[in-house]
């Protein structure tokens, strides 16, 4: 039986459009997300090494946190959108990124 592991993770891709100034830079210029490209590449790391290691075993999905379908989330986990959040089984195990071997302990717990 499969595992759920649900990463909630502002990524570039979902900040943009005409608002783009507004949405990445605070009113002193400076961007509102200042370690996303850290987080980003740390978490996809992470979810490759989980990926090849767990293979069907753990369901992985990449949760946008300003998105519609992540506020029922958002309230009940308490998802702050400037820091990844990691949710294995419906409750929130980590807040920005992990270290692998302390994910992978997670993991193997939940599947054990």
């Amino acid at each position: 039986m499969a595992v759920k592991l649900k990463v909630f993770l502002q990524e570039q891709a979902y900040i943009g459009g005409c608002c783009t100034a507004m949405v990445c830079q605070s009113t002193d210029g400076e961007p509102l997300f200042p370690r996303l490209d850290e987080y980003v590449s740390g978490a996809k790391k992470l979810l490759s090494a989980v990926s090849k290691t767990y293979g069907d075993k753990v369901e992985i999905a990449v949760v946008n946190p300003s998105g519609l379908t992540a506020i029922w989330d958002n309230f009940r986990l308490k998802i702050k959108p400037e820091t990844p959040a990691w949710v294995l089984g419906g409750k929130k195990i980590f807040e920005g990124i992990p270290e692998l071997g302390e994910l992978q302990a997670a993991l193997d717990a939940a599947l054990s």
